[in-house]
């Protein structure tokens, strides 16, 4: 809680004006936009509406279904104000929601052909990302998240082999042979390297955008319990996103 509480404490609320890119667009849209592409909160709008002959200044606190009007000004949490005007660069003609594995593949590799972007990725043709390194918030969507022991990932791959469905596997371990056997095999997943007790890298898998996460049971060296290195990590993610997530358990 008190890393939450100096995070707070490191954010403030802003008054920034609409621009002309976001009109007519929902609330919602240009919030998920905000937060997926510069990290700020939306969480409010300023605006104006006429009361019989008078024209007041109404703010309106999260209003999912509203439309961005022109004159509108929105309320953002950022860190300081040039944060919170990333608003002004968000066009949601540029926001990315894949459809398929290839379209995401697609999106990698432009994003590496940026130079600002140079060492997000270790290889792509070896479908491994180190997690510290890149943030994939508004570049996946609707992809499945396995984490657990890689010797069970060929078992879960089969039912998606007909979806279309992206799989990334996620460890706290880099690759090593068995992962080159599984992506000779199915093209539709990659590897997560991650600390899977850190939030923040958990959070740079797009989780909360995930459609599913499976979590495999897997042991701690020394203990005697089946689930001992997996409760841990659906705890984390219990008590920090909102995913969907089914969690394999050992009856011992």
């Amino acid at each position: 809680w008190l890393n939450e509480y100096v995070l707070g404490l490191s954010n403030e609320l802003y008054l920034v004006k609409f621009p002309d890119s976001l009109l007519k667009h929902k609330f919602s849209d240009v919030a998920l936009a905000l937060y997926l592409k510069h990290n700020s909160l939306l969480v409010g709008v300023q605006t104006k509406r006429k009361y019989s002959e008078e024209v007041q200044t109404e703010i309106v606190i999260n209003p999912v279904d509203y439309y961005i009007s022109k004159g509108d000004q929105a309320f953002i949490i950022a860190p300081d104000i040039e944060d919170a005007r990333g608003i002004e660069d968000c066009s949601l003609k540029d926001f990315f929601t894949p459809e398929t594995p290839s379209e995401v593949m697609e999106e990698l590799s432009r994003m590496q052909t940026k130079p600002s972007n140079k060492t997000l990725f270790k290889q792509l043709d070896s479908r491994y990302i180190a997690m510290w390194e890149t943030d994939l918030r508004g570049v996946l969507w609707n992809h499945i998240i396995v984490i657990g022991r890689i010797e069970h990932l060929e078992i879960i791959l089969e039912p998606f082999l007909t979806t279309k469905q992206l799989v990334c596997f996620v460890s706290d371990k880099p690759p090593g042979d068995k992962w080159e056997r599984i992506k000779a095999n199915s093209r539709d997943c990659l590897y997560f390297e991650c600390c899977l007790t850190d939030v923040e890298e958990l959070s740079r898998t797009a989780i909360n955008f995930s459609s599913h996460v499976i979590l495999l049971s897997s042991r701690i060296s020394g203990s005697s319990m089946e689930d001992s290195g997996i409760l841990p990590v659906v705890n984390i993610i219990e008590s920090n996103f909102s995913c969907r997530f089914t969690v394999e358990l050992v009856d011992e």
